[in-house]
Order: C-alpha cells, then structure tokens, then sequence
C-alpha cells in the first residue's frame, strides 16, 4: 500500500506546482492613462484624467488694445483668435463697460493676459476677479474662463443727504429768451454727465427733481455728488451772467450807434447851415452891410461845428467798430480834438491879425 500512496502524493504535488504556475485569468489589465494631467474621476471602469497646466493656461495670444471697455478688449481676443484655439471668455453684466488702459502683449497665454488685468485694474473702487474653469477631460480640454468684478463700498461714509437748490436765474422764459438763460434739459443732462464723472467707488445713486413751477433742483445724493451739482450750478450761473453782460453790451453798442448816427447827422446840418451863414455874412461884409469881424464870428462857428462833426464821425465809427474800451477810444477821439484845436488857434490867429488896427486907422473902423 505504501508503494501506491507515494506516487500518488508526488502526482498530486506536481499537479498543485503546476497550477500554481499558470496566471491567474481573472484579474482585470490596470488603465493607461489618456492624459498626462492630474486624475478627475472614473468612467466605464477607465480613470480619466484631466487637462494639462499648460491646456489650463489657453492658447497664446498676441494684443495691441488701445484702451476701453472690457468688453471691447475680449472681442478684440475673439477676433485675434485661430480657429483651432478658440477664446473662451465670459464676464458677468458689471463687468462689460468696465474701463481698461492700454494692454499690448505678444505671444503670452490668455491666461496671463487677463491674470494681468486684475492687477491693471483692481483698485480701491474696483475688484477684479478672474476664474479658470477648465476641468473638464477629453482628448483636447479647451480652457475657459470667466471674469466677474466688484464694487467696493463708497469712499463717502455716512447716509445720503437732501439739498435744494434755486435754479430761478438759469432757466430760460421760452425757445427764443433773450437773456442768455439755459433750457431746464440742458441743465439736468450737465448734472447727469457730472455725476458720472464723480469718483464714487460704486453707480451714482443721486436722484434728481426739478420742479418746473418754482424752479427749484431738489437733489438726493452723497456729499460728493452735492458738490458737483453745486459745482455745475455755479459755473452756469457765472456762464449766464456772463452771456447776459455780453447781450446787454450788444444791445447798448445799438443804441449807441443810433444816438452816434443821429449826433453825426444833426452836426453835418449845423454844419451846412453855418457854412451857409458864413457864405451871407462874407458877401454883406463886402457889401459894408456888416462889419469884418461878423466874417471872423461866423468862420469860428464853422470850425465850432467841423469839430462837432470829426467828433461825431469818430465816435460812430469807434461803435461800428466794437471798442469798448478807455484807452483807444478815447486815445483816438483826443488826437482829432487836438488836430481841431490847431485849427481854431490858427483860426483865431488870423481873425487876430485881420482885426488888428493898421497905422493911422482909428480902433473899430471898418477896413
């Protein structure tokens, strides 16, 4: 029996060798990975693995912006984009006319081109914030992004305010206001455009009455958007008086030239008729009807009024011509005076020397 059993058992061991040898058929192959990035996940029994650091950064990009809005810098990207390395860029509504200062970049990552924007534009006012969303897998991971900002609160602690301003003197009667006033629109859309430029670190707020009976601004807002209403209010205020002394020296200058034009008539006709008067007292002093010196009396009356007329013609013409001012006006008017009084001088000098008694001619009489 023992000779049976000892076969037996070297079968049975050999047997067991052998089987131990063979590979085991049931143990699953491990997966290879499809990506060299980080795992993500497992699917159908496959791990997945997910976008690499660079598919992260998105393609390379070149930009020249010259400055603007965001929104106008990413459809500059857009357009700049190949069509095998599309532009992925979302941004939230605030976002959109958030302004941007001039970026030019060659052959950078989009990635590090609007990383770079938070720091151009991120502020006290303004946080800007911009998130990777590539995470998805795939045999070419696109990388996306999205760019969200925020507001900060205002720089001008404390509630709101009520003020109301009298606006009387700036706002025109009608179309045709002859004062220079301004239309009620045209003074709520300078406040509109000056509160946009006030440096609140978040959008105006102020709200804006005008009362068009009373003519009364009845303004709610922050100190700083007060003080640029007022600012507006004031400079008009200056603008409108200033029209207004400008259209009272335009109607004045009128009448000037009326009362120069009338002055300047009426002193030609005094003229005319003093030259008249001199012509009948010559030929009745000729006649011995009058005495020489009447010759001299009426010559002296037209110089008298020649000088009213050059003054006359002077002054209209320093109106037509607009001089307002002391110096050439009055610069000029005296040089005339002074070549007229040269004349009367002249004048007087030789009715002197013609009415001075000759010798053995007895004072008074007739020559």
């Amino acid at each position: 029996m023992n000779r049976v059993l000892i076969p037996l058992t070297l079968i049975t061991a050999f047997s067991l060798t052998a089987a131990a040898q063979q590979p085991a058929q049931s143990t699953p192959a491990q997966p290879v990975p499809a990506q060299p990035g980080k795992p993500v996940g497992f699917a159908g029994g496959q791990l997945l693995m997910g976008p690499t650091d660079a598919q992260r950064q998105g393609p390379p990009v070149s930009v020249n912006f010259p400055g603007g809005s965001l929104e106008e810098f990413v459809n500059l990207l857009r357009s700049n984009a190949k069509p095998d390395q599309p532009v992925n860029i979302t941004y939230s509504k605030d976002a959109a006319a958030l302004p941007l200062p001039a970026v030019k970049m060659e052959s950078v990552s989009l990635s590090a081109v609007l990383k770079s924007l938070e720091y151009l534009v991120s502020s006290d006012a303004v946080q800007m914030s911009v998130s990777n969303l590539t995470d998805q897998h795939g045999p070419e991971p696109t990388a996306a992004f999205v760019i969200s900002c925020r507001m900060s609160a205002r720089p001008f602690d404390g509630p709101q305010t009520l003020k109301v301003f009298s606006v009387n003197d700036l706002i025109a009667e009608g179309k045709n206001d002859p004062s220079g006033r301004i239309p009620a629109e045209t003074l709520l859309t300078a406040i509109k455009t000056a509160l946009a430029q006030v440096p609140l670190r978040g959008a105006s707020t102020a709200d804006v009455k005008f009362h068009a009976d009373s003519r009364l601004l009845i303004v709610r807002g922050a100190t700083a958007e007060l003080d640029a209403i007022n600012q507006v209010i004031a400079e008009l205020s200056d603008t409108v008086r200033q029209s207004a002394k400008i259209q009272r020296t335009a109607e004045s200058r009128k009448v000037d030239a009326v009362r120069a034009a009338q002055h300047l008539q009426l002193a030609m006709k005094e003229k005319e008729f003093a030259l008249a008067r001199l012509d009948r007292t010559r030929k009745a002093a000729e006649a011995g009807q009058l005495p020489v010196d009447e010759v001299g009396n009426a010559e002296m009356q037209v110089a008298r009024i020649d000088s009213e007329v050059q003054i006359a013609m002077a002054e209209k013409e320093n109106i037509e011509r607009g001089i307002t001012g002391p110096d050439e006006a009055s610069g000029d008017l005296a040089k005339r005076v002074a070549d007229l009084e040269v004349i009367v001088a002249d004048l007087r000098n030789m009715l002197a020397a013609k009415n001075a008694p000759k010798p053995n001619q007895k004072p008074g009489a007739a020559r």
